[in-house]
């Protein structure tokens, strides 16, 4: 064989064992991250919400209530769910909260930086995030929107609406959304007729108020 032979043989070798180092990084690359998803899934929380307090059982990890709308129910949850944590959540962008519901009817998209803002200066001195309940779909357009205003994404919590009747959190590897969610509401309380169920990531909860 020519010299020349010999070197595109070789070539041909250096080629392939690239190719099989790539392949074997992308593997364990994508194992890593499979297996860090796995473990915040394992520790993460169900949140329990429904209009009708009444249909919240005892014993819920965690709990959501509404500050505003036909259905105020933030009090009366927290009162009867004492010792865990109670998530309040403004439909309206008017009102303060620890979250924002953000769909046809509720609040806009384009209102939340606004409302974070606003949030981030009540909040002052505290670790503190806001939540952001938005349907999977529209969750790409309002992190587009947050981050326009100069608001990155890890100064908020994620909270998408991906209605499976799977427990999940919204990730690329999870649901194939193209975002990282903090928490997902997985069910739908009209489609089961009981309350709505949320799978909330491991530390969704700094702190119990």
């Amino acid at each position: 064989m020519t010299t020349a032979g010999k070197l595109s043989r070789l070539r041909g070798r250096l080629a392939r064992g690239v190719r099989k180092i790539k392949r074997i990084a992308g593997y364990d690359r994508r194992r890593r991250e499979a297996i860090s998803r796995l473990v915040a899934e394992h520790h993460a929380v169900t949140m329990v919400d429904d209009v009708l307090p009444e249909k919240i059982p005892a014993g819920a990890q965690a709990v959501l209530g509404y500050v505003d709308g036909e259905w105020p129910t933030y009090a009366q949850v927290k009162k009867e769910h004492p010792g865990v944590p109670v998530l309040s959540m403004a439909v309206s962008a008017d009102y303060d909260a620890h979250g924002l519901d953000i769909e046809k009817g509720n609040a806009k998209i384009e209102e939340a930086p606004g409302w974070l803002q606003r949030q981030f200066a009540t909040w002052a001195g505290e670790e503190w995030r806001p939540v952001l309940y938005i349907d999977k779909a529209d969750a790409p357009a309002l992190i587009a929107v947050c981050s326009a205003a100069g608001i990155k994404r890890g100064r908020y919590r994620l909270f998408s609406a991906d209605w499976t009747y799977i427990p999940h959190i919204c990730s690329p590897e999870s649901c194939g959304a193209t975002f990282r969610a903090d928490a997902t509401q997985y069910t739908n309380s009209p489609a089961t007729g009981g309350p709505d169920l949320s799978l909330c990531s491991a530390g969704f909860f700094p702190g119990r108020r």
